[in-house]
């Protein structure tokens, strides 16, 4: 989601230069040095002073064909537990898997992941692999969706939804250049929306 905007802005301003950082950290902005950041934020986080909403999607769960032939799939949420499952997080211990379905209703899969990683091309690599059946955002797995070579599991249910945000060190002070790059980012997710539920 975030290249388009990246080669838009490189190829209508032949004088910016960028240095784009693919990190699933949490980074300081102004102590790095960061003009935008995207972020996953909760309604009730007031983290960052620059904060403007792009839209929001829910997680779904996919997996190779290759993968499915081999162990089959899961006909309920209850039924991940016996699969191998590729997750986001750090702490294997205490991991859990939240699902939910397009009435509401919600349930939490208790299981020990294959693959633990903070990382979500790491996710999708597995995913690609046969490794497991993995919970991405649609703006990760979208083209191999509908390329075939991932497929949606558990179509009815999803993970909660997120709420992706441009974050900028502040509100007020935002460069020109900075405003041009979201304004291009802003308008490759209007033109996506499989990637994303934009913001109104």
């Amino acid at each position: 989601m975030l290249a388009p905007a990246v080669t838009r802005l490189l190829a209508t301003y032949p004088d910016v230069r960028v240095e784009c950082l693919t990190d699933d950290r949490y980074v300081d902005l102004v102590g790095e040095r960061i003009d935008v950041a995207l972020r996953v934020l909760s309604p009730r986080d007031r983290s960052a002073q620059g904060a403007r909403r792009l839209g929001e999607t829910s997680p779904v769960l996919c997996a190779s064909p290759a993968y499915l032939e081999a162990r089959g799939a899961p006909r309920a949420p209850e039924g991940l537990s016996s699969h191998a499952l590729c997750a986001f997080g750090r702490d294997r211990s205490a991991f859990s898997l939240r699902l939910v379905d397009r009435a509401g209703r919600a349930v939490r899969v208790r299981a020990v992941p294959r693959l633990l990683t903070t990382s979500d091309a790491h996710l999708r690599s597995a995913c690609l692999g046969a490794a497991g059946i993995a919970l991405l955002p649609p703006f990760v797995v979208d083209a191999d969706l509908r390329a075939g070579r991932l497929v949606r599991v558990l179509p009815r249910w999803t993970g909660p939804a997120l709420r992706l945000f441009a974050v900028t060190p502040s509100a007020r002070a935002v460069p020109a250049h900075v405003r041009v790059f979201l304004d291009l980012l802003y308008e490759h997710v209007s033109l996506h929306p499989r990637l994303l539920d934009a913001a109104a």
